[in-house]
């Protein structure tokens, strides 16, 4: 089912709060991987490449620090979301 289709047929506050809940999951993930960017970044530079990896998929650690750093942008955006609209089915501003 797609997001935006999961949101129409959110009825209850459970469903609502079970939503927020995802939503929290996966800020945690992404600030996971963000700490794991910084950590080598701090430890090897960054500049330093991941030599294990493909050199179509290697990335200086800096671009992987600021990927992350987006992705982490994007869920907080919505984990807020999800709280306006938690707050708005209970009927609180």
């Amino acid at each position: 089912m797609a997001h935006d289709e999961y949101l129409v047929k959110m009825k209850t506050p459970e469903q609502f709060l079970g939503h927020l809940g995802e939503e929290a999951a996966e800020v945690i993930v992404e600030l996971a991987l963000l700490q794991k960017a910084i950590g080598k970044t701090v430890r090897f530079g960054p500049n330093s490449v991941n030599p294990s990896l493909p050199a179509e998929q290697q990335e200086r650690n800096i671009d992987w620090v600021l990927r992350q750093m987006d992705a982490v942008e994007r869920e907080v955006s919505d984990v807020l979301l999800a709280i306006k609209r938690l707050r708005t089915r209970l009927g609180y501003p």
